[in-house]
Formats: structure tokens, C-alpha cells, sequence
């Protein structure tokens, strides 16, 4: 009996002694969040603790991030329009073009980059408010500022009575030759508006594909408005397209008022671009009219998603931006933005870095405009009414659609389209 007590006294403390240091080593190691290999503890805890001790966790990596960003901030690079590059065409390498570029392989898709490093990193992005953002060290630059063109057609803005209204400017795929057909019979027919001039041109990159190049090298011969850089057509390098587009409207149509960049799916509605959104412009140069998003998540996994290099520490952008399938501005924005990319690191989602890092770098306004577009489906429904649909554009899946919305859009605004374009033309395509 007095073993027992003896055993007792000495197992008891020695108990309470082990979990009290079990729990005292579990709180130190982000309280509770440790492994021990089978994750015994984790499997035990309610679903609600779980979600806290996964936030404990976040938070730390944050705080790892910064701490990191701290001690890189001694040496940052504050992107501005006044670290241009060492040469007036942006060249960063020696002129030899095979070891400049390289192509990397991305998830079932390609990204062309250069090899070269212009800049010393990281690089910030200064906001209005004052606040430093980290953005990269990474220092590959978009390299279609200087880039051949494998198709051009310098002479579209040429040979005018009058300065151009619009440019439209248009991303497409370069398979898309439905798309491309569809747009010049629509809405984007360079001849369809009476006063207000537009010239349309197509960027697009290059295929591994001989037929397809052969295919777009007639459509080019016949239309007069493709211009093809030297970067493989893919999701990846969306935005040296853009790049190209605008360095292209620097080099070849600076007789333009405005630039309407879309994409190849889009149908606009020209005429109410030309009542409601052509006042907003007359007491600014440096504005772009879109749909601005706030608050936006930054992916770290999916579709959309970049590294922790970029942004590091942040789960939203720090900043809004423009989703690029429809955008209008002035020429001299344009040309800021062009300029902006000679300073601005790579970033592979156009929209973020075009209409978001671009415009900060550039100090251009974002001008949100309301209504601006919907799918098909509920546009479809919008333009049968007998009220007029307040949206601009809208995003399509099939040429087909585009050629019926268009004939509702007509339609539902005769009285504008008599007014603003050509009868014969609006006749031949509705």
C-alpha cells in the first residue's frame, strides 16, 4: 500500500509536469500549430480553431515577408518615368537578339522574356498617398518596346482629310479569324461613322503554326490591319502585346484623339462611346475611362496567379486597375503608359500591369464608368427592350453573337446611328 502512494507522488507531479511543457512548447511553437509528423493535434482541433491557427500562420509568413522587404528597402529602386533606360530605344543587352530572349515554359502555355537585367532591384511602386509598395526583384522588361515587327502596317493613319477620332486598337488571338471578320463588319468598320474617323488595327503575336501564318499573312494582304510582334501568341505574353500596341501608336499614329483599346470578343455600342464618354476627356490628357476593381485578390494558385515574388506580403493589390477588354483614353495617355514601360518590370497579367502598375508609374486617372458591360445572355435581353440598355459594350462567345447583338444594338439606338454614321454602310452590315 505504501508502494502504491510512493508511485503516486512521484507520477502525479511527473504528470503534470510533462503536459504542462507539452502545452507550454505547443504555445511557443505558434500556438499549437506544430506538426509532429502524424498531425495528431491538428485532426483534434474544431474546424474554428483550425481557421485561427491557419491565420496565425498567414500572418507569420507576412511577417516573414516584411521583415525581408525591410532589410531589401536599403537598396530599392522607386519606379519613376525618370529612371528611363541607358539608351533612347530601351535596348538593355548588346544588339545580339538570340541571346536576349529566352523562352520559358509556363503551365501548358509559353512566356517569352529577356534575359537580361537593365535595373538593380527590388523595385517599388510609390503611391499617391506616399506609401512605398513592394513590387519585384525580378528585372526582366517587356520586350516589345524594342522588338522587330514580324507584320506591320505603318500607313493606316495616313493619307486622312482630318485628324482620326478613334484608333481602335484591338488584341486578338491569332487564330481568331472569325473574331477579326466579324469586327470589321460590324461595329469597328473603319467607313461605318460620318465625322468621327476611326482606323482599326489588330495586335498579334507569332504561331509555330505554317498554315496559320500563312493563313494571316493573306488576311494581312487583304485588310491592311494586322500588326504581328515578335512573341509567341499565348495568355502568358498578353502583356508584351500590349506594350506593342502602344508603342506602336507612338511610332506610327500620333494624328489620333483617342484610343480604343478592346478585345476581340467585344461588341460596342460606338455611339453612346461618342454621347457619354467623349465629354469626360475635354478638361484632362492623362485619363483612362473603364470599369475599375478594387480590392482584388492577388492568386497565388489558379488561373491568375503570380509568385511570391511579386507583391510579397500582400493577399489584395494595393492599388485599382482596369480590366482590359475595354478602355478609352487620349493619345498622350497612351503615350505616357509607353513610356512607363521602359522602367517597369514584367508582369505577365496585362490588366494589372498596364491599368494598374503602369498607371501609378505614369500618374494617370482611372475614370470609373457605370454600366459598362455584360454577357451575352443579359444583353441580349437588355437590347430587345423597348427602353434603351445603358451598356457599353458587351463580351462574347461566338462571332455569330456578335453579328445578332450588334443588329439588336442598331436597332434599339436608330435614331444615334442615323445620326452619327454612314446610311450605306449601317445598311450593308445590319
Amino acid at each position: 500500500m505504501a508502494f502504491k502512494r510512493a508511485i503516486f507522488r512521484v507520477l502525479i507531479p511527473s504528470i503534470w509536469t510533462i503536459l504542462i511543457t507539452f502545452y507550454a512548447i505547443a504555445w511557443w511553437h505558434n500556438m499549437l500549430n506544430i506538426d509532429l509528423n502524424l498531425g495528431i493535434i491538428r485532426k483534434q482541433l474544431p474546424n474554428a480553431v483550425k481557421k485561427m491557427w491557419s491565420n496565425v500562420q498567414e500572418n507569420s509568413t507576412r511577417e516573414k515577408s516584411l521583415k525581408k522587404i525591410n532589410v531589401d528597402r536599403i537598396n530599392r529602386t522607386i519606379i519613376s518615368l525618370d529612371n528611363m533606360p541607358m539608351s533612347a530605344d530601351g535596348r538593355c543587352c548588346e544588339n545580339n537578339d538570340s541571346k536576349r530572349y529566352e523562352v520559358v515554359p509556363q503551365k501548358n502555355s509559353w512566356i517569352t522574356r529577356q534575359t537580361c537585367k537593365p535595373f538593380k532591384g527590388p523595385y517599388y511602386i510609390k503611391l499617391e498617398n506616399g506609401k512605398e509598395v513592394p513590387y519585384t526583384n525580378y528585372t526582366f522588361m517587356p520586350l516589345t518596346f524594342h522588338s522587330k515587327y514580324i507584320l506591320n502596317n505603318p500607313n493606316i493613319c495616313e493619307d486622312l482629310p482630318q485628324n482620326l477620332t478613334f484608333l481602335i486598337l484591338v488584341h486578338s488571338a491569332v487564330q481568331h479569324f472569325d473574331k477579326r471578320k466579324a469586327l470589321r463588319e460590324t461595329w469597328a468598320n473603319p467607313m461605318l461613322l460620318k465625322e468621327h474617323i476611326s482606323r482599326l488595327v489588330f495586335i498579334v503575336g507569332k504561331t509555330y503554326k505554317s498554315f496559320v501564318q500563312r493563313h494571316l499573312e493573306d488576311e494581312e494582304r487583304v485588310h491592311n490591319d494586322i500588326v504581328q510582334g515578335d512573341f509567341i501568341d499565348d495568355y502568358h505574353n498578353l502583356t508584351h502585346k500590349a506594350v506593342l500596341g502602344h508603342r506602336w501608336m507612338q511610332e506610327h499614329c500620333q494624328n489620333t484623339k483617342f484610343v480604343l483599346k478592346i478585345d476581340d470578343d467585344v461588341v460596342i455600342n460606338i455611339v453612346k462611346v461618342i454621347e457619354d464618354l467623349l465629354p469626360v476627356f475635354s478638361h484632362s490628357n492623362s485619363i483612362i475611362a473603364c470599369r475599375i476593381r478594387k480590392s482584388v485578390p492577388v492568386d497565388r494558385q489558379g488561373k491568375w496567379a503570380i509568385s511570391n515574388d511579386y507583391f510579397p506580403g500582400y493577399l489584395n493589390y494595393p492599388f485599382e486597375f482596369c480590366p482590359g477588354a475595354f478602355a478609352l483614353m487620349p493619345l498622350q495617355t497612351s503615350l505616357l503608359l509607353f513610356r512607363a514601360s521602359h522602367v517597369t518590370p514584367f508582369l505577365w497579367l496585362d490588366d494589372v500591369y498596364v491599368y494598374g502598375i503602369l498607371v501609378k508609374i505614369a500618374h494617370i486617372t482611372l475614370r470609373h464608368t457605370d454600366g459598362l458591360y455584360n454577357w451575352e445572355k443579359g444583353a441580349t435581353k437588355c437590347f430587345e427592350g423597348k427602353r434603351h440598355c445603358p451598356m457599353l459594350f458587351v463580351l462574347t462567345s461566338k462571332p455569330e453573337q456578335m453579328y445578332f447583338l450588334w443588329k439588336q444594338i442598331v436597332k434599339q439606338y436608330k435614331d444615334l446611328y442615323i445620326k452619327y454614321a454612314q446610311i450605306e454602310i449601317l445598311d450593308n452590315n445590319v
